[in-house]
């Protein structure tokens, strides 16, 4: 149909733009450290983690001067994880290629994430390489043993003025990208890519964080492309495409909550789930102030969602408590379904959801002549040229 191809167009466009220019990056600072004079062999085979250490240590930031170290072009990097503390002004310049163990009995001691940056301040990461989890036997060990924590890939803790650009991150052993408790992260241009089977391997996962921009991203992954977790406010997601994995969520909320969240101009091809937004039964905090407007959507099984009963595990009490949902917001959305389902809001019957806002949204049948429906349950608010006929209960 016309609207498959004019988005298949678009994707096809956003990729070239996204992917000119990738290589070693030009990023001013005063000192650079290449991990080869520092004894990197650079062969996918030895373990650089020494050299690599030592490079930063050798670059460690002084006050007032811009720190960078490199991992040139021409090499395949075997490293173990690591922690980088106190940071400020430091560049990880990322053009090669950097492998963690791919057993996860070789993993060392340091079990949370492979790379850590904490406590950091004017911290980027970039150089259009590549950082690989190798996470292939977590996953199948995760599917043996539910209770299994495996590591993230990339962990920024605590940290200010954070910059993540044109970066491939792939095969993380859980979720790829994480900010954490940091402010003004600026994430842009990044490929985040897992099979789709691979369990819990987020894309994008900031939490309690103030003021986050995501924008350019290129996400196919094996659960949420991007979450916004709790305690995170003021956040602009832009421009960015999503494969298959779970959409982009606000949650899981269980406590704090989520605030002043805009989502625009996103691509949907093929995921589960387009616009959602998850909080446990029985929790606590405010999502409020979500926007999801201008979503292009192919072949997404169910396009809008709030779900309050969220328990994947199963086996969740029921409770009269809630997070409050209130001033959601969807508009100018098109696109098609494959369930049969448009969008569900199911909401708490003691603390329902309200000033839901659905305006110029469009959801089709993927299939000529299927079901298409949207499902609601103590969901108030207001509806504006909606196809299929709205659900939401006034005020």
């Amino acid at each position: 149909c016309k609207m498959r191809r004019w988005m298949l167009l678009f994707v096809a466009v956003l990729q070239t733009l996204l992917l000119v220019g990738r290589g070693e990056a030009a990023v001013n600072v005063d000192t650079t450290c290449n991990v080869f004079d520092y004894g990197a062999k650079g062969d996918g085979k030895a373990n650089d983690t020494d050299a690599i250490l030592k490079a930063f240590k050798a670059c460690a930031p002084e006050k007032g001067k811009s720190v960078s170290v490199l991992v040139p072009a021409n090499g395949t990097f075997l490293v173990w994880a690591f922690t980088i503390d106190h940071c400020d002004g430091l560049s990880f310049i990322v053009s090669g290629i950097i492998l963690a163990p791919p057993d996860p009995d070789k993993w060392n001691s340091q079990k949370s994430a492979f790379i850590i940056f904490s406590g950091c301040n004017g911290l980027t990461l970039t150089g259009g390489g590549t950082i690989n989890g190798q996470g292939e036997k977590w996953w199948e060990e995760k599917k043996k043993h539910s209770s299994l924590d495996p590591p993230k890939l990339v962990s920024i803790q605590k940290s200010e003025n954070v910059l993540v650009e044109q970066l491939h991150l792939m095969n993380s052993p859980k979720f790829h990208l994480v900010p954490d408790e940091s402010t003004h992260v600026v994430i842009r241009g990044m490929t985040i890519t897992a099979p789709e089977s691979s369990p819990n391997t987020d894309g994008i996962d900031p939490g309690g964080c103030t003021d986050v921009t995501i924008t350019d991203c290129l996400i196919s992954t094996g659960d949420d492309n991007v979450a916004i977790k709790t305690g995170t406010k003021d956040v602009l997601i832009a421009n960015n495409t999503f494969g298959y994995g779970h959409g982009c969520s606000i949650g899981s909320i269980e406590e704090t909550g989520v605030q002043n969240v805009v989502v625009t101009n996103t691509f949907f091809n093929g995921t589960e789930y387009g616009a959602r937004i998850k909080t446990w039964q029985g929790g606590s905090g405010l999502v409020k102030n979500i926007t999801y407007k201008n979503l292009h959507m192919v072949d997404v099984k169910e396009p809008l969602r709030i779900n309050m009963y969220y328990c994947p595990g199963g086996g969740c009490k029921n409770s009269s408590k809630g997070v409050t949902v209130t001033d959601i917001t969807f508009e100018e959305i098109q696109g098609e379904q494959t369930s049969g389902i448009a969008g569900e809001f199911f909401c708490s019957d003691s603390v329902p959801c309200k000033n839901v806002k659905l305006s110029n949204v469009n959801i089709a049948p993927s299939s000529k002549g299927g079901k298409n429906e949207f499902l609601c349950w103590s969901a108030y608010g207001s509806s504006s040229n909606v196809q299929p006929e709205p659900c939401l209960k006034k005020e």
